[in-house]
This record gives C-alpha cells, sequence and structure tokens, in this order.
C-alpha cells in the first residue's frame, strides 16, 4: 500500500489530499518532491523508483514493512525526515544527502547502499542534520556484500548508529563540529576518521571490529603507541594519551578495535613508538610542492624520520603495515621508488608517480576533480576511478588484480569527462567509460632488436574508446623515428594510418639505409577533434644479412611469434624461428620481472621451432590468472612478448 498524502509534487504531476494504491510492485521513474507538510506512505509492498527524491520544508517519508529500492539521490533538507520502519528492506543507489536539520531514521530495518565501486555511495550529512540506525542490518552491496561505503559528516551533524549488524565495511569521515555515536554494534562497525581541525567527537561503546583515525593538524604534538587487534576496557584521545594541539575528542569503552591509525599533516609533530601493523597516511595539502621517495608498506622501523619536509613523522620499533598518500587543493607532488596501499587525488592537485607500486591494501587509486596523474614504470593492484575531468596517464606500467585484495580490484572505471591516456601498458580488464570520458590506447610491443632490412614489422595498438556521451572517434595514428642522441629530430615513417589496431600490425619500417644503433619509435594517435596521445619504444638496429633470391627470407633474423591461443586455459603455443643453429633459452616471467619458469635452454636447429607452456612455474604448481612475458634469448639478440593466461 502507498499513501501520498497532501501535495506530492513530481515531474508533471500534482497528487492533490490522499491516494492509496494497493498493488504488490510499484515502479516509478521520476522525480519526487515532498514537501510543505506533505507525507508519502510506502507501506506493506514492493516499491521500486529511478530518479531523485527531495524531502523538504517538513516533508516526512515514511516507509514501513515494505521493499524500498530507489536508484537516485535522496535529498532531505529543511527539517525533512525519512523514517524506515519494522521489517523494511531499504535499499538505495545514490546517496542520501542530508541540509539544515534533515533526518534519516531508520529502526529494526535493513539499510543498504547498492553501490558499484568501493566507496561509491553513502551518508552525507551537514548543518544539523541527523542520521540514526538502530535495531537493524547497515551495509553496502554489490558483489558479495563486501563494497564498503562513506559516510561524511559536516557541520553540526551527527551520526549513531545503535544495536545494529554491519555486514560490510564503511569509512565515517568526521569534519568540523560533527559527532559520531557507536554503540551496541556487531559485525564490520567500521572505521571513524576525525580530520584535521574537527572539534567534534566519537563515541564507541560494546562494539566489535572498530577503526580509529587519529588526524594530527598543524601546529599537533604527539608520542603514542597505537592499537591493533585489541580489545579496549576504557581509552580517551587526547586526554591522556600524550598529546597536545588536538581539538577533537574519542572515548572508547569495552569494545575491539581492528586497527588505530594516523593522518600526518603538514606542520604536525607525532612520533609512533612500539606499534604493528600501523596504516599511514600522508596528506599533502595546499600548494604544498614535495618529493616521496622509500616509503615502503610492509616494512619495520627501528628508529625512522619519515623523509618530510614539512613535518616531523617518526617511527621507533613499529611496522607500518599500510601508507596512503593524499593530495587535495593543487599541491604537486613526485613520489618515487616506494611501495603504498592507496593513493587519492584531489582538488586539482598534480602526481607524478614512478618506479612504484600501489597494491590496494588500504583502498584505491582514486583521482578527483580536476586532478593530474602520471606514473611510469610501475604497478597496480587496486582499483582506479577518474573523475570529473580528471586525467591519467600510464606508461610502461601494468594494471592487475592484487592476489590477496582483489576484492577492491574493479579495473578502471571512467565518469564525467575523464581522460585516461594507456600507454604501453598492460591491463587485465578492459577500462569501463561513463557519460563523456574517452580512453586513448596506444603501444608498441614488438621488437627491440632487428637487423636492417628493407620491413621491420612493428606490433602493437592504436584505438580510441570513449563513453556514451562523448561523440570523439579515431581519426588516425603515424610512426616516427629518431636516433637515441637525437631524440627530438622526428622522422616520420610512411603515411598517417585511419584504421585503428587492437593487438596487431601497425605497420613496416624501412631501415635498409640506417645507421647501426639505438633508435627510438614514436607512435602518435590522434581522435578526430585534434587531440592526441603519443608513445615511444627503444629499439636497436644491427647489421643484417642480404635476402635469398631463391626462397625470398630473410636470413640473419631471428622471429620470436606472438603466442596462440592468446588469451588461453590451459595451455598455450609458441612458436619462433632460428635462420641458423644457436644456444636458445625461452623464459616465462611474471610482471614483477620474477622468473616463473624455463621452457627451452638448448642448441636448438635451424628452422621454424615450437614449445606448449601449460601454465605452470617451475615447480610444476599452476600460476595464477595474469599477465605474462616470454623472452626468446639468443646471445645479445632477446625479443619479448606478452600474454594472458584466464583460469
Amino acid at each position: 500500500m502507498i499513501k501520498l498524502k497532501h501535495k506530492i509534487k513530481t515531474i508533471g504531476i500534482t497528487l492533490v489530499l490522499i491516494v492509496v494504491l494497493l498493488c504488490s510492485s510499484n515502479i516509478y521513474s521520476q522525480l519526487i518532491w515532498v514537501g510543505g507538510n506533505d507525507t508519502l506512505f510506502v507501506a506493506d509492498t514492493t516499491w521500486s523508483h529511478q530518479g531523485e527524491i527531495f524531502v523538504v520544508k517538513n516533508g516526512v517519508v515514511i516507509i514501513k514493512n515494505a521493499e524500498f529500492e530507489n536508484y537516485g539521490n535522496i535529498w532531505i533538507s529543511n527539517n525533512g525526515k525519512v523514517l524506515v520502519e519494522s521489517g523494511t528492506e531499504f535499499q538505495n543507489g545514490g546517496n542520501i544527502l542530508l541540509f539544515d536539520n534533515g533526518k534519516f531514521l531508520a529502526d529494526s530495518s535493513k539499510v543498504e547502499f547498492l553501490s558499484a565501486y568501493p566507496w561509491q555511495f553513502g551518508f552525507r550529512g551537514q548543518d544539523s542534520s541527523i542520521v540514526k540506525i538502530e535495531n537493524s542490518t547497515f551495509g553496502f552491496t554489490l558483489l558479495f556484500r563486501l563494497i564498503p561505503a562513506i559516510i561524511g559528516l559536516y557541520g553540526n551533524s551527527q551520526f549513531s548508529l545503535i544495536n545494529t549488524y554491519s555486514y560490510a565495511w564503511k569509512s565515517g569521515l568526521l569534519f568540523e563540529n560533527s559527532k559520531a555515536h557507536v554503540a551496541n554494534c556487531k559485525g564490520q562497525t567500521g572505521e571513524y576518521w576525525m580530520m584535521a581541525n574537527a572539534t567534534g567527537a566519537v563515541n564507541i561503546s560494546n562494539s566489535e571490529n572498530v577503526g580509529i583515525w587519529l588526524s594530527f593538524p598543524k601546529g599537533s604534538v604527539a608520542d603514542l603507541s597505537t592499537f591493533y587487534n585489541e580489545f579496549v576496557d576504557h581509552w580517551e584521545f587526547p586526554d591522556g594519551a600524550g598529546a597536545t594541539g588536538i581539538p577533537y575528542s574519542w572515548t572508547v569503552d569495552s569494545s575491539h578495535i581492528q586497527r588505530s591509525s594516523v593522518l600526518i599533516n603538514p606542520g604536525s609533530n607525532v612520533t609512533v613508538r612500539d606499534s604493528y601493523n600501523l596504516a599511514a597516511r600522508i596528506a599533502i595539502t595546499g600548494t604544498d610542492s614535495m618529493v616521496i621517495s622509500g616509503f615502503m608498506d610492509s616494512t619495520y622501523h627501528n628508529d625512522w624520520m619519515a623523509p618530510l619536509p614539512d613535518r616531523q613523522f617518526r617511527l621507533v620499533n613499529t611496522t607500518v603495515e599500510t601508507y596512503s598518500i593524499y593530495l587535495y587543493g593543487t599541491s604537486y607532488v613526485s613520489l618515487d621508488s616506494s611501495r603504498v596501499s592507496e593513493i587519492v587525488c584531489n582538488n586539482q592537485s598534480y602526481l607524478f608517480m614512478s618506479n612504484s607500486i600501489n597494491n590496494g591494501k588500504a583502498g584505491g587509486f582514486w583521482i578527483w576533480d580536476s586532478s593530474t596523474v602520471e606514473v611510469e614504470n610501475s604497478l597496480i593492484t587496486t582499483q582506479i576511478l577518474i573523475r570529473n575531468r580528471s586525467s591519467l596517464t600510464l606508461y610502461n606500467c601494468d594494471v592487475e588484480k592484487h592476489p590477496s585484495y582483489g576484492w577492491l580490484y574493479g579495473g578502471i572505471i571512467l565518469e564525467n569527462r575523464a581522460n585516461l591516456f594507456f600507454l604501453n601498458s598492460s591491463i587485465v580488464r578492459e577500462p569501463k567509460l561513463k557519460s563523456e570520458s574517452i580512453l586513448f590506447y596506444a603501444s608498441i610491443d614488438s621488437p627491440t632488436v632487428s637487423p636492417r632490412t628493407d620491413s621491420v614489422a612493428i606490433f602493437g595498438s592504436a584505438y580510441l574508446k570513449t563513453g556514451p556521451d562523448n561523440n570523439a572517434s579515431f581519426d588516425s595514428y603515424q610512426f616516427y623515428y629518431a636516433q637515441s642522441f637525437e631524440p627530438d629530430r622526428l622522422i616520420p615513417i610512411g603515411p598517417e594510418q585511419t584504421i585503428s589496431v587492437k593487438n596487431g600490425l601497425l605497420g613496416y619500417w624501412n631501415t635498409a639505409d640506417l645507421p647501426i644503433g639505438n633508435y627510438i619509435l614514436y607512435l602518435r594517435l590522434k581522435n578526430n577533434e585534434g587531440d592526441s596521445a603519443q608513445t615511444y619504444w627503444q629499439i636497436q638496429i644491427e647489421e643484417g644479412l642480404s635476402i635469398n633470391e631463391k626462397s625470398g627470407t630473410r636470413i640473419g633474423e631471428f622471429v620470436l611469434h606472438q603466442n596462440y591461443p592468446n588469451p588461453f586455459n590451459p595451455e598455450t603455443v609458441i612458436e619462433y624461428q632460428l635462420p641458423r643453429a644457436a644456444d636458445v633459452e625461452i623464459s616465462i616471467f611474471n610482471l614483477q620481472g620474477q622468473k616463473m619458469t624455463t621452457l627451452v635452454q638448448e642448441y636448438r636447429s635451424a628452422g621454424s621451432h615450437k614449445i606448449i607452456w601449460g601454465g605452470t612455474d617451475k615447480y610444476s604448481q599452476q600460476v595464477a590468472s595474469g599477465v605474462y612475458l616470454y623472452q626468446l634469448k639468443i646471445g645479445k639478440f632477446t625479443q619479448v612478448k606478452k600474454m594472458m593466461l584466464l583460469r
């Protein structure tokens, strides 16, 4: 039964007085407006809606003993209320945003957010809004109900979780004078962050699996030890914790603390000692410009001062399990030779990352709000989310699923005019493009060494993908070459090519009259709007022999062919060609450069050969799904190709 009492405004429709709909299932696709003392009853029914819902100016929505499903944001403001009661299954595929005394109150129900990726949807409370969930089940779900979400509190807003079971992790971020109260909760109660300069409070009692985040603002001083997987009878912060300059407060009673962690801000002075499994966030804000190097997660520090010029962060007898790097404002950061667990770039920040790993143990790789990120020679094993006019360039990188933290992996997602330049890089899953986003994919895969000849075959990819609202299309690609000692003197190789290529033959290069030596190949990809992407490839040209006039075959070339089938399961064939007898070695490597196995290591006669790889390592154990490299090595000659195993 659905009752619409007084005026309920929808697009083009005004329903007056009381309307009672008796049905088992109702589906709506429009904006709903409940305001001016209006009341919307959804009771004893299955109700599905696609679109925004506004509950404003003393409007009330009462959902009772119903299956309620909404795909869109719910806005609650100006004393509006949403009451979820009496066995309701409430699901929302969007955010619930509260302003100016808006209230969301749930009792004896199931409250669930339908998220497509981690931390997508949740509550956003501002002003003096209130969110209270009690005697209920609370979570965020898409796959296996493991998707975490965000609770953001600002102003004097309040969040209460009472006598509730949570089946998925949640992150509560408290700003300004907001407060959180958690009592008698089971399951994945979640982590709560007191952000820099917050003046509110968090109170936790009789609850399990709680994460504590302590933020240290400018001017604060602390010397502390942290919790890890401990039951805490009573704890207060900053009182009695050896900290000064902390404007917020924490109180914990009779609760299990999964971990307490630190957020280090500019201008703070923090020492963490005698702690295990610490999670540390490094925040770079404003117009800061900084080089970060040598941060390695899962590392023990006897006595180490982090190389951060604008703050002091000392670790004594402490193991850091995860490092996260947070960029805000217009900060400019270079991250090199590090292994971190999460990266967030926000508000027009810039990051250059090289020779590093983001393994996703603490979160994803988030690039938001007109931020720019360039990454080279790095490994990323977590989800990448690019939003709101932000840009990511990946050069010579690998994006894959982490073997232990795969639940966070959602590949690459682009939203709201995001740009991705995928250059000489590999990924297990194709990027997902939404709205007006765009992907430039330019890659040269081989060869690395070639004799002088009239037709060096160049393999790789040159194509474009767009979101459903982007009208750009592929235009052309063009090759250039330059000698290594003159990298800016580019010489075109043939005409522009107007047909896109994916994992195939890009073209031929006549090197017959070129001096032997090291060269750089450039591949420039362009769309119909004039936007372009460019990648490069290093190749060595060696002296070659002439072509046999009778057979037409090239003498002096070693050839490694692409494996087939590719992708494969459970086995694949690798073929290679020898112009003369030679000592041959064929090995399999993972993307971290570790040799998995050697398939061939012996003297072979001239001619064509093939070998079968069954996806096992040197111990005859099955290897995991993913991208692997196979290498043909003959004396100084080396050629490498990629293949994908999908189990």
